[in-house]
């Protein structure tokens, strides 16, 4: 196997969690090493394959597979770039500020429009941005959302639910609980609810008080936990909850059950 006749510049995006054989094969790919298989016995031999560095990569020139191997696996970019945190259950309005107060000449109100239709789909997580293109911005964060939903995606399936209702429901999860153990109990007791004609009516949407079934749209950015959580709830006999002012989560089976939670933990 052999180089093609010219070599354009390559920028290679190394996303958090890739593992050696993908990042291998997206380089072979691009024409930026010969054979993935040859950079993944580097990586291997140099006791640095699960010590990838996240972030985008210029590739100016051909080099050779050692130097390569030595830059995804120290850092080295070969170009400017910032990273930017994007909590889980951010907004799209979030998602723009966390941006905006990495780089200032940002335009976050045009984000807000261009990403208008995509909330819930923006992955949230660590990114290492280049330039303040929402363009850019937008694919890379839709991208990252597709890497890492792909197998959750697969099994929405074999479950026999929609994948859009996974991702609403994992949104309000967000905001509902703090630990992946009530994440999957709320996810119960909601999926219960629905199933009895029961509204909802959580806090965080109002919506879900006036109206019975789940928001038309998402109201967060979820993160892996809560759309895994989504897909597979805790049933339990609960259908009431509430958070304590002990920042616990307490559960009742029926009405007055939860009264008396609320006069207990709330009050």
């Amino acid at each position: 196997m052999s180089y093609p006749a010219s070599y354009a510049p390559q920028e290679v995006f190394l996303a958090e969690g890739t593992v050696p054989v993908e990042i291998a094969g997206k380089l072979e790919a691009t024409g930026v090493v010969r054979s993935a298989f040859v950079l993944r016995v580097v990586l291997k031999l140099r006791g640095t394959a699960g010590a990838l560095v996240p972030g985008n990569y210029l590739f100016e020139e051909r080099e050779s597979v050692y130097k390569i191997a030595s830059r995804i696996t120290s850092g080295g970019f070969a170009m400017e770039q910032k990273k930017v945190t994007i909590p889980e259950g951010s907004t799209n309005e979030q998602v723009a500020n966390a941006i905006e107060g990495v780089f200032p000449s940002f335009d976050s109100k045009k984000f807000q429009r261009e990403a208008e239709g995509k909330q819930g789909y923006l992955f949230p997580e660590t990114y290492y941005l280049l330039s303040t293109s929402t363009e850019k911005i937008l694919t890379k964060l839709t991208d990252s959302f597709d890497y890492h939903v792909r197998k959750l995606q697969s099994e929405v399936l074999t479950e026999g639910k929609e994948w859009s209702d996974i991702v609403k429901m994992a949104s309000i999860l967000e905001e509902e609980a703090k630990t992946p153990k009530d994440f999957k109990i709320i996810s119960g007791i909601l999926w219960k609810r629905l199933s009895i004609g029961m509204a909802l009516q959580v806090d965080v949407s109002k919506w879900t008080y006036e109206n019975r079934g789940l928001p038309p749209e998402p109201i967060s950015n979820p993160g892996l936990i809560t759309l895994e959580a989504a897909l597979y709830p805790t049933e339990t006999k609960y259908l009431y909850y509430l958070t304590g002012k002990d920042s616990l989560m307490h559960y009742a089976t029926n009405f007055e059950e939860h009264k008396v939670n609320i006069a207990k933990y709330l009050r």
